[in-house]
């Protein structure tokens, strides 16, 4: 009866296999791109690239603006052909940048296909190192865009800027004397508050509504003479035709100390007066609103789209808007609403009236690659929420909009559009063409093992035919031509590598597509004399293992072989009886032989791991208590278990019905555990404490999931709501229970101390380091243990007051020098002191250390800084270390002839005298400067020419060396100025812009007096500080810089250095702080 049946396979043993389907090619066309999608309505979408979203939105707003797209496709930027440039803006990046605009404007006008490529345009960016996966702020975006077209279109009669343009004036308005100071600035957009704004009307009011400065922040008119209550803001002097507002919706939360969204509702009208707004009120400046750039998402991340209106009526909403209603019906109908309480804005009339009927009409949703017309009221559920307005772009009602005809368009334009719209046509014909066909292999039986399912050899020889899905199995074998033959297919299983023969292929009038015959099938050809018992649907080979007296032995079945079949062949095997045979699945050890006999290999799940442990039943009252509980079959669960002190996991199969006082008792009788044991779920670290023992798995997620990954450790469970901490005392260990939020660590503490038999007074707890080395003293005791941020099983480590903790410890490297000049610092040795040290401990220690035979008033103690040179002279003798601050590691000493009192008002400055004929400095000394609250230059000159013996009166010029930078800044506002025009002829004519920008009246000229940086000589440029080296000349030397042969070689290697390092870093890298970018030039 077996005979034929069972195959023994002669191998090595291997693991059976689940067929795991995947997704085959339908017809040829699947090899193939897809074609474009044809346009479904007017408009079409944008390709997102990644985390363009926030870039299609924009593109689509300017596309959307008739006077944009008007004035991008009329530009004439080529000849004849696309490929002839015009070199329209005398720049070749800026060319580029034009015409990838132009391209991209002309493909959303007129190429067939529903979404167009951004991938052009961002490469005229700039981009090459992956920007298209940063998502930006789309405000941003937008002024770095208009920027770069303003520049671009400079100069040329076609402008987009002035449409969008706005002047606002910042002002401060002095309450005395009603004088207005400040300045004007262009706005591409206005940047409106959300927070504390119910709507639209409120946000432009508060923009505009002034604040008072009083108080300590009165303002100084220059009228006035004196300070004098103000009022600072701003005031709209020009709108633009088309105007752009920023909703902000972004604040700093400082409890969370993260930047967040507003999700607050906040209304915007379809038509609003604007003239109350201006500085100079108007009456009948009306602007409607023409799109709305929306945020879904939080602070940190989300998606952009858009709501656009249609100005010149290309879409025909009226005809298509029907569909969206229709749509919506049918989706309701398949799918029941989420939430009753979900408000559908389609059918909520809008909170204002509207004198034009037209607004109200046109509205696309702009969605990356999707376009759908939408009813104006959908626009209300963008008031609020996470997915809400961003965004708004409203026009002046008078402002007509206009398109451009297609004999306005540049001939080339209409090529280039036409000769794609040829190539997606073509693609879309070769496409349809390929799905009608289908490719099969065929090949003689001889390379295939009938009797075994096997390949004999992988490499075989192949005829591959390409076929209609309308042809006829008859016409297949004419062109085959074997008569003689079936075709059988096979298909290889390509993890345990086994052959399945489904099929054969016999009615000579069926059609391929009515056979179903697959694409990239492989067929071998039978005589048809032949009958092989191997072929059917059901028929699929596996490799059953079977585990006999301990002996792994695998065979091959089908599985369509059922549970008595299978008995029957352990019985041959074996000898063992089918009704005493115990047949378990070693992997999830459930017993399969107790299952229906007419149960089918197929339905026991079988994988590459599963084994059938073949032993004869055992009587009812020798089974072990954990079968008994693996009986249940649904009810048995599998965990993982590691031991606290022991590598390696186990894995047991156990009842979800047992309580976790049982599963402990189970896993340490496993361990052959006999002392006090918990249980820790370490998915999420939780310890099950006594309220939890008599509780069954079940009621736990984590068990009824399976798999639970857990832990025995030794110890006793813990009352509910305790944790327990481990305290460690020359290399011994305790465990102590605690309440978290009420135990406090002086409790701790005792407890502790009271288990070593230690004096508490003399110890202190301290918290570790990922080595286990004390990190952190727990010095406030009365902290709670949840307030210290201890959690449960972490260590603390109880040690002596007096101990040498490196936690408690300052290192540091020990200089001394002789004449007070970096020239002779001389390293001595690595130092440690105890942070609570004094400067005089510290004094102390260097006199005793080196033997000095001087007090510490004669010892001097300063910081080295980071580039080597002395700084700050520490003075306070009381001061703990620890407070004073260094900017490196090292100090340096000096021992003085003469007793050093420094106060804190005095100021230790290294001066030297210029030689401006050689250009050397011949004289250095150290120079003692009594300083103000804010030193002035005049200060400075008169004290050192007190100090040098200058007379009064005698031109003394001064300089400051920045030490980074290896350069002398000349400590002059005359000099400082002359600098500053020096950089900006070097950047030609937008220097000399911003120069004309910058002239101010005469009134500003006293405030600039008054900001003169030489008045305080601790604020930058000079940031004068202790230890900086100052140079002074005698007499006037234009033509002498202060700079030494040396500086200039140490000033050029450093700034080769830094262009190396910069080019080094790659242009992504440097983009990634600057945000949006757009690099033409």
């Amino acid at each position: 009866m077996l005979d034929g049946m069972f195959e023994a396979v002669d191998e090595e043993y291997n693991p059976t296999t689940t067929v795991y389907q995947t997704r085959r090619a339908q017809n040829c066309a699947d090899q193939m791109d897809l074609p474009e999608y044809p346009r479904v309505k007017h408009f079409a979408g944008l390709k997102n690239q990644g985390a363009t979203c926030y870039l299609n939105s924009l593109i689509q707003s300017y596309y959307m603006s008739p006077e944009f797209r008007k004035v991008i496709l009329s530009l004439p930027l080529c000849g004849e052909t696309i490929e002839d440039s015009a070199n329209f803006a005398k720049n070749e990046s800026r060319n580029r940048f034009l015409l990838e605009f132009q391209k991209l404007f002309i493909q959303l006008q007129s190429l067939q296909s529903k979404a167009t490529s951004t991938l052009a345009l961002t490469s005229s960016f700039g981009w090459n190192d992956g920007q298209q996966m940063q998502q930006q702020d789309v405000s941003d975006a937008n002024k770095v865009l208009f920027e770069t077209l303003d520049r671009s279109l400079y100069g040329t009669p076609f402008i987009i800027a002035p449409f969008y343009k706005g002047v606002v004036f910042h002002h401060i308005t002095c309450l005395n004397c009603n004088n207005s100071h400040g300045n004007e600035e262009i706005m591409y957009d206005f940047n409106i508050q959300v927070e504390g704004n119910k709507n639209l009307s409120e946000g432009l009011f508060s923009y505009i509504n002034p604040f008072l400065l009083d108080g300590n922040n009165q303002y100084l008119c220059e009228l006035c003479g004196f300070k004098v209550d103000a009022l600072k803001g701003d005031k709209i002097r020009k709108l633009p035709s088309i105007l752009t507002i920023t909703l902000n919706r972004y604040t700093f939360d400082y409890e969370r100390m993260q930047r967040v969204k507003l999700n607050d509702r906040f209304e915007f009208p379809l038509e609003i007066e604007m003239g109350v707004y201006l500085e100079n009120p108007v009456d009948n400046l009306v602007y409607e609103l023409q799109g709305v750039i929306i945020h879904r998402g939080n602070a940190h991340g989300g998606h952009y789209f858009a709501y656009f209106r249609d100005l010149l009526d290309e879409g025909d909403w009226l005809s298509h808007i029907p569909e969206y209603w229709q749509e919506k019906e049918e989706s309701q109908q398949q799918q029941k609403k989420k939430n009753d309480e979900e408000v559908d804005y389609d059918e909520v009339k809008l909170p204002f009236e509207i004198s034009n009927p037209k607004v109200a009409q046109g509205w696309f949703d702009f969605n990356d690659n999707t376009v759908i017309p939408i009813p104006v009221n959908k626009i209300q559920s963008q008031y609020q929420g996470s997915e809400s307005a961003y965004i708004l772009i409203y026009r002046d009602r008078n402002l007509v909009p206009s398109k451009l005809s297609n004999e306005e368009i540049p001939k080339y334009l209409n090529d280039y559009v036409n000769k794609l719209n040829e190539k997606i046509e073509q693609d879309r014909q070769a496409y349809e063409e390929a799905k009608q066909h289908i490719t099969i292999t065929v090949a003689d039986a001889s390379v295939v093992d009938l009797q075994n399912h096997k390949l004999l050899n992988d490499n075989y020889e192949k005829v591959t035919y390409k076929l209609k899905l309308s042809s006829t199995i008859q016409q297949l074998y004419e062109q085959i031509k074997k008569d003689e033959y079936w075709l059988l297919e096979f298909k290889e299983n390509y993890q345990n590598k086994l052959l399945h023969f489904p099929r054969y292929l016999k009615n000579p009038e069926s059609t391929l597509e009515e056979e179903k015959v697959e694409h990239e099938s492989t067929w071998i050809l039978v005589r048809r004399d032949q009958d092989l018992l191997q072929v059917g649907l059901k028929k699929i080979p596996i490799k059953l293992n079977l585990l006999i007296n301990k002996q792994p032995q695998s065979f091959l079945l089908y599985l369509s072989t059922t549970l008595l079949e299978l008995k029957q062949l352990v019985f041959a095997l074996s000898g063992i009886p089918e009704n005493e045979q115990e047949l378990r699945n070693v992997q999830n050890q459930k017993i399969v032989s107790d299952l229906s006999d007419e149960t089918l290999l197929e339905e026991l799940q079988l994988t590459l791991e599963s084994q059938i442990l073949v032993k004869k039943k055992a009587p009812i009252q020798d089974v072990n208590k954990n079968e008994k509980d693996l009986q249940g079959g649904e009810d048995i669960i599998s965990i993982l278990v590691e031991q606290e002190d022991k590598n390696g996991v186990s894995k047991f199969y156990v009842n979800i019905n047992q309580t976790i006082q049982d599963l402990i008792e189970f896993i340490k009788e496993q361990f052959g555990i006999t002392d006090a044991y918990r249980l820790r779920n370490l998915n999420g670290s939780i310890l099950f404490c006594k309220t939890d023992l008599p509780i069954q798995l079940k009621e736990f997620q984590s068990f009824r999931e399976g798999g639970a990954r857990l832990q025995i450790e030794k110890g006793e469970v813990p009352e509910t709501g305790k944790i327990s901490i481990v305290i460690q005392n020359k290399e011994q260990n305790i465990e102590i229970h605690v309440d978290p939020r009420s135990d406090k660590i002086e409790q701790l503490k005792l407890e502790s101390c009271k288990s070593f038999n230690l004096d508490p007074a003399q110890y202190r707890l301290y918290k570790v380091d990922w080595l286990q080395v004390p990190s952190e003293g727990l010095t406030d005791e009365t902290k709670t243990v949840s307030q210290c941020y201890l959690r449960d099983r972490d260590l603390l480590i109880l040690c002596d007051k007096t101990a040498q903790i490196d936690c408690e410890l300052v290192r540091f490297q020990l200089y001394s020098t002789t004449t007070g000049y970096p020239d002779d610092c001389v390293f001595q040795k690595h130092e440690t002191m105890r942070k609570d040290a004094t400067l005089k401990d510290l004094k102390q220690m260097i006199i005793s250390t080196f033997g000095l035979n001087v007090d510490v008033d004669h010892l001097r103690v300063r910081d080295i800084n980071k580039n080597r040179f002395f700084g700050q002279v520490f003075r306070k003798l009381e001061l703990p270390i620890q407070k004073c601050q260094f900017s490196t590691n090292d100090i340096v000493y000096q021992v003085l002839n003469q007793p050093e009192y420094l106060k804190d008002d005095e100021m230790l400055l290294l001066i030297k005298e210029r030689d401006p004929l050689n250009k050397v400095y011949i004289k250095q000394q150290e120079f003692v400067f009594k300083v103000s609250k804010t030193p002035t230059l005049n200060e400075l000159k008169e004290q050192i020419q007190k100090f040098v013996g200058i007379e009064e009166g005698a031109e003394l010029q001064l300089a400051k060396f920045i030490i980074q930078e290896f350069q002398w800044l000349h400590i002059d506002s005359n000099a400082l100025q002359k600098q500053a025009q020096g950089k900006n002829k070097g950047k030609g004519k937008q220097g000399k812009q911003e120069n004309q920008n910058n002239k101010q009246p005469q009134k500003g000229q006293k405030q600039q007096q008054q900001q003169d940086p030489c008045d305080n000589l601790k604020k930058s440029p000079f940031n004068l500080g202790e230890g900086d080296f100052i140079g002074y000349r005698f007499g006037n030397h234009p033509n002498d810089d202060f700079q030494t042969k040396e500086d200039n070689e140490l000033r050029e290697r450093m700034i080769a250095a830094r262009k190396n390092k910069h080019n080094a870093l790659g242009p992504f890298r440097r983009q990634q702080e600057q945000g949006f970018i757009v690099d033409i030039e």
